[in-house]
């Protein structure tokens, strides 16, 4: 799979949205796959019922052995339940560069269950609860992120997560 637009105009004119249901999913057998260039949103018509379900949707998802690159695309989410971007389950590992997680109205990236991932040049800020949540031994690496303005913490790591950050070639 490969999804791309062409340059940043491109990214504001190609927008990628659902109102039911996880918007886009990198699952098993997507290493290798690629989206780049675009806007994807998450818009469910009733944010507050959708987050009292027991079915949390994404943006975007990616779980099981899937390893995507990821690459100047905007994501959003106006639900309350769930975050924007979830990496989930042993073998998750993408890699983000150059991405924006901002303004959504709960938690930017949900990173959980042994998942891993880089993440390199994001912009990940002014989320309601924390910019970045990370569980369940999972162990993700920052890169370069601008984290920051959340209304909440901007990294919460709990339940044996752990992040790991290079800051400006510092680590």
């Amino acid at each position: 799979l490969a999804i791309s637009g062409s340059d940043l105009c491109v990214q504001q004119s190609v927008i990628i949205e659902n109102k039911s249901e996880t918007t886009i999913s990198f699952v098993e057998g997507s290493t290798g796959a690629y989206l780049g260039y675009v806007t994807v949103h998450y818009n469910p018509e009733q944010p507050s019922v959708v987050a009292q379900s027991q079915h949390l949707y994404y943006a975007l998802l990616i779980t099981d052995d899937a390893s995507p690159t990821i690459e100047k695309c905007t994501f959003s989410s106006c639900s309350a339940g769930g975050a924007t971007v979830c990496v989930k389950k042993e073998g998750a590992n993408p890699r983000m560069k150059q991405c924006s997680i901002c303004e959504c109205d709960n938690v930017g990236i949900y990173i959980t269950d042994g998942a891993l991932g880089i993440y390199e040049e994001c912009e990940i800020a002014r989320n309601t609860l924390a910019g970045v949540w990370v569980k369940n031994r999972a162990n993700p690496f920052f890169r370069r992120c601008h984290i920051h303005h959340g209304r909440d913490v901007g990294v919460f790591t709990f339940e044996h997560g752990m992040v790991r950050f290079d800051i400006l070639g510092r680590k």
